[in-house]
């Protein structure tokens, strides 16, 4: 019988809850403790799954074989390198980090030390958009709208690093190619930072996406559309739907089972340090999402 993974999580706040549940639910995994600066909310989690809790995640070293960081973006970067450096393989939510510097160093200390890293763009295991890009063939355009209603959390960065940043992961994805030109507007409403981004990149290849994102509407919207030559995808990837029409008139209505996205992305990174095999969403891949997110910032 193989040995289990012994994980933890660091940061169990909104998400990070989530994902010591996941982790607890795996046959091939052992949730062992969770770390949080809050020690009546890591107590309460740790608690509730009968794992221990530390405040300080050094005190993991020798205890895990991984982790789940699911911290505030500016701590990223410091608690990654940590684990790293300490030959433990790191889930690090995204974005990777607030600087490209920062994620090519994680980059390289886990390609040095032989460790799975892997970055939490959790819309790769949406099924919606695995349809998508299973049937494309060549795409020429492709919409991403992504609103959500005004939250106090995650403010401390731009709608763009939180929300767009998805959309972008999942245009890279698919584009293939490097950027020719992006032309990006928007502006700072009810937080410090931006609340409202649109966003259009042309690709080297001819690809142009154009992605809209908004944390002020009444209404959660996570829509996909991709237009190629002989055929339209239309894809709500919160209701799990995809409308297809071809050229011909023909067209294809789908509903989806609703997956549980986040355990299938968890059950994927414990599946890689099992295998040995490589991450579905890779550092490579959050560092390409971070560089597009920050150039639009900088337009904006």
């Amino acid at each position: 019988m193989l040995k289990k993974i012994n994980c933890a999580v660091i940061g169990v706040g909104y998400l990070g809850n989530f994902h010591a549940q996941k982790y607890a639910s795996l046959s091939n995994a052992n949730l062992i403790a969770v770390c949080d600066l809050d020690k009546t909310r890591g107590k309460e989690i740790a608690n509730s799954h009968k794992v221990a809790f530390f405040t300080d995640y050094q005190d993991l070293i020798g205890k895990v074989d991984a982790v789940s960081i699911v911290t505030s973006t500016p701590h990223h970067y410091s608690v990654a390198k940590f684990f790293l450096a300490n030959n433990i393989n790191v889930f690090l939510e995204k974005p990777i980090t607030t600087t490209t510097e920062e994620a090519d160093d994680l980059i390289q200390t886990a390609k040095h030390n032989n460790l799975t890293f892997q970055v939490g763009h959790i819309e790769r295991f949406n099924p919606v958009f695995n349809i998508i890009k299973h049937k494309i063939k060549k795409p020429k355009l492709i919409e991403c709208i992504r609103l959500a209603p005004y939250k106090t959390r995650c403010n401390e960065v731009s709608v763009v690093l939180d929300s767009m940043i998805h959309d972008i992961d999942l245009v890279h994805n698919l584009a293939q190619a490097p950027i020719k030109h992006i032309k990006a507007h928007g502006g700072k409403i009810l937080s410090p930072t931006i609340d409202i981004a649109h966003a259009e990149i042309e690709f080297a290849n001819g690809i142009i996406a154009i992605l809209t994102a908004k944390r002020l509407s009444d209404s959660i919207q996570r829509k996909m559309s991709v237009l190629e030559d002989d055929c339209f995808f239309a894809g709500d990837l919160g209701e799990k739907t995809l409308k297809i029409t071809k050229s011909d008139g023909n067209h294809e209505e789908l509903t989806l089972e609703k997956n549980d996205a986040l355990y299938e992305e968890i059950a994927s990174f414990v599946d890689a340090i099992e295998n040995k095999k490589s991450p579905v969403v890779s550092g490579i891949d959050g560092k390409v999402a971070l560089q597009t997110a920050l150039l639009i910032e900088q337009q904006i």
